[in-house]
């Protein structure tokens, strides 16, 4: 009966006394950055574009849904819902802001942007794949 008390003493301790080894071993965990530009609500990325001045995303979760647009130099950034795409080429965001309606048109080859109907932006694109 003493022989069993101590087997079960050392099986009931033996936790407390692995644990401190088991932690010498672990390795801490490392934040690894994120792949993708999209917000955390729509992580999928559907397009990587590249201006010379911008870099654009098209994000969403089973479809597109939103448009995300940064200045190279870092001055601005704008994520807007896509007002619609078109033969999954062409995507269309509108920003209304009272009394100005931006529109952003993103295609394989051009990023154009008008501000009330008035073209303010317009260069060559190149989709990116990752």
């Amino acid at each position: 009966m003493k022989n069993m008390k101590r087997k079960i003493l050392f099986w009931t301790n033996l936790p407390l006394m692995v644990a401190p080894l088991v932690c010498l071993l672990a390795k801490p965990s490392v934040a690894l950055p994120i792949d993708s530009e999209c917000p955390d609500n729509y992580n999928t990325e559907f397009v990587h574009a590249e201006t010379p001045n911008f870099d654009v995303y098209i994000c969403g979760n089973d479809f597109p849904h939103v448009y995300v647009g940064r200045a190279k130099n870092g001055d601005s950034e704008i994520t807007i819902p896509l007002a619609h795409t078109s033969n999954r080429n062409t995507y269309v965001a509108l920003n209304e802001d009272y009394p100005n309606i931006y529109r952003y048109t993103l295609t394989p080859y051009q990023l154009t942007v008008t501000k009330n109907g008035k073209i303010i932006v317009r260069e060559r694109a190149h989709w990116k794949t990752r």
